[in-house]
């Protein structure tokens, strides 16, 4: 059967670009052959990094693979970076790959892509696993801020022009995820089943574009594809990938991604991220010829020697911050998108800047990208308040108003009863200690409450779950409600409480008089106590907000209410509507004031 007339269009497009700048393949077959089978297998998984186990956490990136010192193989540090360089360090947060995608800018998303190979090399990290180039597909779907958006031939020049960015600066990058990976609900288990055409007309033209901007690396996903799992799928990996597209790096799997051993190797998967991974048990878990394990050590050894890591030591200069913060805001600036102007309110002039209200908590915190793998905290991030406060001087600054109350207050004891442990008004859970309550909750009124559960390590970045600073989750009649920690933060929302801790909510229904059976389970981890807090936001308490809000808005010339959205790896959106009550909040100002501004952060 011949194949299909769009597959082989397909196919001839791929090939028209230029070929990638070629390794000095005499360089490396002698090092190949120089090589041990264990030195081998060694790059071909994830380790533990020697620099973060000897007390140099700001070394800690995403992953690390050994290399050979002894014929002047250096290491592979590998680190998240779609927004920016997630280390210890500090770098600049990038606004997400999304709003660069509304930018339809290639020479910004090279630039764009040239601050994160910089950042990443001054980092000592070598792979930056970005560009990701997953369509928006399901449009509540939790990672569609890390992608370039729907659109295949965006994408797929975007994503070229960022990887041009990032490989001329000296690192090598990483597109991902292949393929069809579109969820985050059920990623390890979905099963994308995708046609011929549709996977070559959709999903593969953006890592085609990768592949001609001579990308070093690819990352297969935890979706299976046409039921088989992307990281062992020789029709993804060795067909369409290397055949098809002419790939020359490695593929290395999402961290964990990996489901069996020889078939992942037979299909084309080089590297196994994460440590302890099976790759590092070959010779002894499976008959695998050396000549395969060579081949995946050829790949990564070339892409190593394109990127110039096989020269010896590289300069690792510092940075221009003061410039990569130039071009997050230019970024930012061009992604940003006016829906509508009705009667030409904005811009805003300085008569509405000496009479301003300010609306929702995002107008007090700066929010900055989604949560997960690509979180890069930005604590030079200045929020509206703070900004047009000092542009409104000497008049008096904007009016704030929250709105939406988040933070809430303890729950108090009266309403509480204790079966075990002290009640968990705000306490500390000693350093590597677990503590346990369980009890009754009598709500006073009955109505829709947030519920919360608060927390942080004490010394340590709550916006750094990746540290182990504990975790605690809450569930309420036997259902589990809120969790805090791991490696994403749990239910967390990226806007912290007042006091800097964060904070996981609901929603709740609650009928006055009755009781309600809470469990809270908590472990501190080793480094710092765990501080954590049971607060709610009554029924009267979220309506006083929403009034103080009209009130304040009424008052002002103009009213800006900024509402947020959040999103992040993990999980998917339950909705595409506006979480808690922002919905109402705009409703209310703008009842209250007619020259209301809406922003939308999200």
């Amino acid at each position: 059967m011949s194949r299909p007339a769009a597959l082989s269009a397909f196919v001839a497009l791929a090939c028209m670009a230029a070929a990638p700048a070629a390794a000095d393949p005499a360089r490396v077959e002698s090092l190949v052959r120089a090589m041990t089978l264990p030195e081998k297998v060694a790059l071909m998984h994830g380790a533990e990094d020697p620099l973060t186990a000897a007390g140099s956490p700001d070394q800690r990136g995403a992953g690390y693979v050994p290399g050979v010192p002894r014929l002047g193989i250096p290491p592979l540090r590998l680190t998240d970076g779609p927004a920016g360089i997630r280390t210890a360090r500090p770098a600049t947060a990038l606004p997400a790959p999304v709003a660069l995608a509304a930018s339809f800018d290639p020479d910004l998303a090279r630039r764009y892509g040239a601050v994160l190979g910089r950042e990443a090399l001054a980092a000592n990290q070598d792979v930056v696993l970005a560009p990701m180039v997953n369509l928006v597909r399901v449009p509540q779907a939790g990672r569609n801020f890390e992608t370039l958006g729907e659109d295949p031939l965006l994408a797929g020049r975007l994503a070229a022009a960022e990887i041009e960015g990032i490989q001329g600066a000296g690192a090598i990058a990483t597109v991902k995820h292949l393929a069809a990976n579109n969820q985050e609900d059920h990623r390890e288990a979905v099963d994308a089943v995708v046609d011929p055409r549709t996977l070559h007309e959709l999903y593969l033209p953006a890592f085609a574009a990768a592949v001609r901007a001579g990308v070093g690396a690819a990352m297969c996903g935890y979706n299976a594809v046409n039921g088989t799992p992307a990281c062992q799928s020789r029709p993804l990996l060795d067909g369409a990938l290397r055949d098809e597209l002419g790939f020359q790096g490695w593929v290395m799997s999402d961290w964990g991604a990996t489901h069996t051993t020889l078939p992942s190797l037979e299909a084309g998967l080089d590297m196994e991220m994460w440590a302890g991974a099976r790759f590092g048990r070959l010779p002894e878990l499976v008959p695998v010829p050396e000549t395969r394990i060579d081949a995946s050590v050829r790949r990564i050894l070339g892409a190593m020697d394109r990127a110039g890591m096989l020269d010896g030591p590289r300069p690792r200069p510092e940075p221009d911050r003061a410039a990569h913060a130039a071009l997050a805001r230019e970024v930012a600036i061009a992604g940003t998108v006016l829906l509508r102007n009705e009667g030409g309110l904005l811009p805003l002039v300085p008569a509405d800047l000496g009479a301003l209200a300010l609306i929702g908590p995002a107008a007090a915190f700066p929010l900055t990208g989604g949560n997960g793998s690509s979180r890069v905290p930005a604590p030079q991030a200045r929020s509206l308040l703070a900004v047009l406060g000092e542009r409104a001087a000497p008049a008096a600054g904007p009016a704030w108003s929250v709105g939406d109350e988040r933070d809430g207050e303890p729950v108090p004891a009266a309403a509480l009863v204790a079966e075990d442990g002290a009640v968990p008004v705000d306490l500390e859970v000693p350093a590597g200690t677990s503590w346990r309550w369980s009890g009754l909750l009598t709500p006073p009124e009955g109505g829709r409450y947030r519920l919360a559960l608060q927390g942080g390590p004490l010394g340590l970045d709550p916006a750094s779950p990746w540290r182990k600073g504990g975790e605690a989750k809450l569930t309420v009649d036997g259902r589990p409600l809120l969790g805090l920690g791991g490696i994403f933060g749990g239910d967390a929302g990226l806007l912290p409480t007042a006091d800097g801790l964060a904070n996981a909510s609901a929603l709740l229904d609650l009928v006055a008089g009755r009781s309600y059976r809470l469990a809270i389970e908590a472990t501190a981890g080793a480094e710092a106590p765990l501080r954590l807090r049971l607060a709610w936001v009554t029924p009267a308490a979220r309506q006083q907000a929403l009034d103080r809000a009209a009130d304040v808005a009424r008052a002002a010339r103009t009213a800006v209410v900024v509402v947020f959205d959040e999103a992040g790896e993990g999980r998917d959106r339950p909705s595409l509507a506006l979480p808690g009550d922002q919905d109402a909040l705009v409703e209310a100002v703008a009842r209250a004031n007619p020259r209301t501004v809406v922003v939308l952060v999200t």
